[in-house]
């Protein structure tokens, strides 16, 4: 089904937790609405529903007590099937997964995890790029440093065979 109301690239951030059972749900309740009072619930309010509730979960989510958190910690076993990692949102698919925490003990043939960083205050404040580090100061490591500094790298900085070429 697809995400009423849904936006562009941007708005995976804003609209993550309707992939939820809870937003899966309530987009086909929506749907049904739409269908039986075509007249009564246009386009616009099932997005503005939606909106609503993308707004309300992140927001409740964020009033949980730290105390509260750690009822919340848990801990994942499985085999990584595959990954992704778009705009700071990460994709993991699992196979043979367990789930164990105080409050939970699931397993299942597969399990999609979807991962962010949560948005607060401090760091919806873009952060500076890293410093880059000059050639032959001795620190930091990276592609830089060793172009020049190391006999046994050619000048892609990749190891050569039989010494230098």
């Amino acid at each position: 089904m697809s995400n009423l109301g849904g936006g562009g690239a941007g708005s995976t951030r804003q609209n993550i937790y309707r992939s939820s059972t809870l937003g899966d749900s309530l987009q086909e309740a929506i749907k049904d609405l739409r269908a039986q009072y075509p007249d009564e619930i246009s386009e616009d309010l099932a997005g503005m529903i939606m909106a609503d509730f993308d707004r309300v979960v992140a927001e409740k989510f964020r009033e949980l007590p730290a105390t509260q958190s750690s009822a919340f910690k848990v801990k994942l076993h499985g085999n990584c099937k595959s990954y992704n990692n778009c705009d700071d949102v990460w994709k993991f698919m699992l196979n043979q997964c367990e789930i164990k925490g105080e409050l939970v003990h699931v397993t299942s043939e597969a399990c999609n995890i979807i991962a962010m960083e949560a948005a607060t205050k401090e760091n919806e404040v873009r952060k500076e790029a890293p410093k880059k580090a000059k050639p032959g100061n001795g620190g930091g490591g990276g592609y830089q440093n060793y172009r020049g500094g190391n006999r046994n790298r050619g000048s892609n900085g990749f190891k050569q065979r039989g010494g230098r070429r």
